[in-house]
């Protein structure tokens, strides 16, 4: 799944974040009527940044312990910038 996400990863950033902002407009919106498309979206950006987290566990990269807490207080921000730096450099080591 992680190659998938590496290979397509200029189409699955723009979709992470427009499914980001969707998400958060119909948060403060409140929209009634597109309570199962923010369902969907929010299983999905789950989804995509549990695969990225799990992958940042497996691998042997440089600096893990500071990739792994950007992916908690950068939610969206470390996903993206995870996969292109993979591209770069598979195993980010020295």
């Amino acid at each position: 799944m992680i190659q998938f996400l590496i290979k397509n990863r200029i189409v699955v950033s723009i979709a992470f974040y427009v499914i980001y902002f969707f998400c958060a407009i119909y948060y403060f919106q409140h929209a009634t009527n597109a309570e199962s498309l923010f369902w969907l979206g929010l299983f999905l950006l789950v989804f995509f940044w549990a695969v990225i987290l799990v992958d940042m566990i497996q691998k042997p990269i440089l600096d893990k312990t500071f990739w792994i807490l950007s992916m908690f207080f950068l939610i969206a921000f470390a996903p993206t910038v995870y996969l292109f730096k993979r591209m770069l450099k598979p195993s980010f080591s020295n």
